[in-house]
């Protein structure tokens, strides 16, 4: 009976990475109390990973923190400072300096519980604050911490830490104060849209004097060579420095194991192109390039249009000495914000590539032109890159036509994987199926498509009731999938965009209707509608699932 309870809990646990971080803890907490031996199974799940503070565990004087016997169990930490008590009168666990910043009061238990946390591999800082020496030493002391993040995180120019001999950093992410950044229409975080968000104090100063640099001297002070991922932001750049290209120049600071580098933010006009090869340079193993910026806010805002940061510098044609560095890279993302004109043709071996749209909330981004996808699709088939390309996302302001998705299959033959969506999905006017599925079956090893197809839209008045035409929506995405399914014989899923809305307001937002294909031993298939799914920026290889 012991090993079916066990059997049966197992069976409960692994369901739950179907479940966000909330309400996950939740279930555990209530399994966790049927028994002690339950408990005792559950505690290193439940404790794997933790935020702190919570708003409700505290003293008279104090924040409470984790008992001693769950501390090993951590792997996880989140120090993830509430905003808004920095702006309570009088502040809430801390206190406003005479010259305005918000202090913590003492994290003496902090720093003192990290020491009983041996099994930290990530930590991730999000705080209206910047933190102290002692308590960046002592998140710097954990000796198995692999993975560090500083997000939105009011850091001083004066910042310094002291870096102990075993450590051993793989990933580095530093996301400054208020980049806040979205792609396309679709999903994002609700706290963009709260006005709070944005009035809060340190980050209204940050917008007036936003402090530049801090990547380049944390990195410095870390002296790190163990790096394989490298998460910075633009905006960090100091726009007065020479060396633009290289914002590394000068440091003596190489990554020589560096493999993922994400650019995101955005510069601050006026800019001049750039040659990022001088710094890629600097990385000889680097096989993941994604330049994920927004224009900046001055930049043209209309579709097809260049916008300001260039990969050649000053306009020029890129000599062979700068274009061999691309020739390393596997997978390429990039955004409307970089000028693609001669760029795609340099990456030679690509495999996976995304071109998608960015803008910094609360606005909507100006996608590029079918024109500017063509020209990639253009760079693809000079380059020889297209005929190895397994992996392509494309986000366009524009309808697509059958004879677009004829040209992605006779250029790039090899794919798995196809996306293709419109920024503010439209109906179109309908559309022949066998059309569409004669040109993917061209695609002999696709397991995977998603398409912004133009479904004809309702234009019976009589029809407005939401659930009507929720049903007629779906009855078309849902027939179409069965009968790509059944012409696609390799095809594990298939997706469909269309336009949701967002509860009783006037708000849309640009979704995926996908189904799972389950193919029977009579030769025949069913569908299955998974569950809706975004991708949570930066990421833009591997959509996870959606939490409204």
């Amino acid at each position: 009976m012991a090993q079916l309870h066990l059997d049966i809990l197992y069976e409960i646990v692994n369901q739950l990475h179907h479940f966000n971080y909330t309400d996950r803890q939740n279930i555990l907490f209530k399994l966790s109390i049927l028994s002690k031996s339950i408990n005792d199974t559950l505690r290193p799940i439940m404790f794997s990973e933790v935020k702190w503070p919570h708003p409700e565990k505290h003293g008279d004087t104090s924040l409470l923190f984790f008992p001693e016997v769950v501390r090993p169990y951590v792997k996880i930490f989140h120090l993830d400072w509430p905003d808004h008590w920095a702006d309570a009168n009088p502040p809430m666990w801390g206190k406003l300096l005479s010259w305005g910043p918000y202090v913590p009061f003492p994290l003496d238990q902090l720093q003192a519980g990290l020491r009983d946390m041996p099994n930290i591999h990530t930590f991730e800082i999000v705080a209206p604050f910047c933190p102290t020496r002692k308590v960046m030493t002592a998140i710097m002391n954990i000796p198995g911490l692999r993975n560090l993040r500083i997000v939105d995180t009011a850091l001083d120019d004066g910042i310094n830490f002291s870096i102990p001999p075993h450590f051993q950093l793989q990933s580095f992410t530093h996301v400054p104060v208020l980049e806040a950044l979205r792609i396309g229409e679709g999903p994002h975080l609700a706290k963009f849209h709260d006005v709070a968000y944005w009035n809060r104090p340190y980050r209204r100063e940050h917008g007036q004097y936003p402090r530049r640099g801090l990547t380049r001297r944390i990195l410095t002070q870390m002296h790190l060579t163990t790096l394989t991922y490298l998460h910075v932001s633009v905006t960090d750049f100091k726009p007065n420095i020479l060396d633009m290209d290289d914002p590394f120049s000068g440091t003596g600071l190489d990554f020589p194991n560096l493999q993922t580098l994400i650019l995101t933010g955005s510069f601050a006009p006026p800019i001049r192109q750039v040659n990022l090869s001088a710094f890629i340079q600097r990385m000889p193993k680097l096989k993941d390039l994604r330049l994920l910026m927004a224009p900046p806010h001055t930049a043209p805002s209309t579709a097809g249009a260049s916008q300001p940061f260039g990969m050649l510098s000053n306009g020029e044609p890129m000599n062979h000495f700068d274009a061999q560095v691309f020739e390393k890279i596997k997978s390429f993302a990039t955004s409307n914000a970089v000028v693609l004109t001669d760029l795609i043709r340099h990456y030679s071996e690509l495999e996976r590539l995304v071109v998608t749209a960015i803008i910094t909330h609360p606005r909507k981004p100006i996608a590029p032109s079918k024109e500017d996808l063509e020209q990639v699709l253009t760079d693809l088939q000079a380059s020889g890159a297209g005929s190895k390309l397994k992996f392509l996302r494309l986000i366009t302001e524009d309808l697509l036509d059958d004879k677009f998705f004829q040209r992605i299959s006779a250029i790039c033959p090899s794919l798995e994987f196809l996306e293709v969506e419109m920024c503010g999905y439209r109906d179109g006017d309908g559309f022949e199926w066998t059309e569409y599925s004669d040109i993917f079956s061209t695609l002999s090893k696709l397991k995977e498509l998603r398409i912004a197809a133009p479904f004809a839209g309702n234009d019976d008045p009589e029809l407005d009731d939401p659930e009507i035409l929720d049903l007629y929506l779906r009855s078309d995405r849902t027939d179409f999938a069965s009968f790509l399914a059944t012409r696609l014989p390799l095809l594990q899923r298939v997706g469909f965009e269309y336009r949701k809305q967002m509860g009783d307001s006037h708000k849309y937002e640009d979704r995926w209707m996908d189904f799972d294909i389950i193919r029977l031993v009579d030769g025949s298939v069913r569908l299955v509608e998974a569950a809706e799914t975004w991708y949570v920026f930066p990421e833009v290889w591997k959509y996870e699932r959606l939490f409204n």
